[in-house]
């Protein structure tokens, strides 16, 4: 063990992070048992889910708002409003 508690806690949240990503992978997308044979096909599969994984969280980001209309040109001149004859 470790004779600090402050890197007692990092290293064990550390952890916790790497058991979480794991435990979801094998959840959401099948990795309990990879059965493809060889380290480079293993490689695949892992990368595979991950990509996956990654894909579905980008999904979920919310688009940013598009900026508010502020009335002016480009060139830092306010617009003219239109004139309405029969105002």
């Amino acid at each position: 063990m470790v004779k600090s508690r402050w890197v007692y806690r990092k290293l064990r949240n550390f952890r916790a992070g790497i058991e979480t990503g794991i435990s979801c992978l094998k959840r959401a997308y099948g990795l309990a048992r990879c059965t493809w044979r060889g380290l480079d096909h293993f490689k695949t599969y892992i990368w595979s889910a991950v990509v996956a994984h990654n894909l579905v969280l980008l999904a979920r980001l919310k688009p940013a708002k598009p900026p508010a209309p502020t009335g002016s040109f480009d060139d830092g001149r306010p617009s003219i409003p239109p004139v309405h004859p029969h105002s």
